[in-house]
């Protein structure tokens, strides 16, 4: 094998790892953004106002992290389009669920 070929296949192997980490780190953003996506009141408020903040911002830590990753082939890439929705829906619904708490954990009275 010559040194060429060599550095190819590494330089391939390299790029299918990436790829593969990146498919990965997206299914584990996903499958957080359910999880938070499914919490109701209770669910929300049994957890603390320092933990769920910390799930929060740790999620979405994570997708721009992984967003800036891709650079400029991101904005092609319809994973990534999907995954700034599911973001925007995400905190969305956290923050609907947020509104309806006060700081001292009463719930708020919807009229």
């Amino acid at each position: 094998m010559s040194c060429c070929s060599l550095e190819r296949k590494l330089s391939d192997v390299q790029r299918l790892w990436t790829e593969k980490q990146r498919q990965l780190k997206k299914n584990m953003i996903f499958a957080t953004i359910a999880v938070v996506k499914g919490w109701d009141l209770q669910q929300f408020r049994s957890l603390g106002k320092d933990q769920r903040e910390a799930i929060l911002k740790a999620l979405n830590d994570d997708a721009e992290k992984l967003i800036s990753e891709y650079g400029t082939e991101g904005a092609r890439d319809p994973d990534l389009k999907r995954l700034r929705d599911q973001m925007r829906e995400c905190n969305r619904h956290f923050n609907h669920l947020a509104s309806q708490c006060t700081d001292d954990g009463e719930l708020l009275r919807v009229i």
